[in-house]
């Protein structure tokens, strides 16, 4: 599994995720916290789907299904 690796864009040092809410199905804020104490910045990361490189086989399956 991998892990999602995130930094302060004002300082750069590491930082660590707090609470991850999901707004819909495409779209999730991750509220974030830089690990630097004399930064101390916090901030939220908007992660949004933004296109498909290949078509999902489960859509082809359940047009398929009606079918037969």
């Amino acid at each position: 599994m991998r892990v999602m690796k995130v930094t302060c864009p004002e300082c750069g040092e590491k930082a660590v995720i707090s609470k991850v809410t999901p707004r819909d199905r495409l779209a999730t804020d991750i509220y974030c916290a830089c690990t630097n104490v004399e930064c101390g910045h916090t901030y939220v990361v908007n992660l949004t789907f933004s296109h498909s490189l290949r078509p999902s086989q489960k859509q082809g399956e359940a047009s398929l299904s009606g079918i037969t």
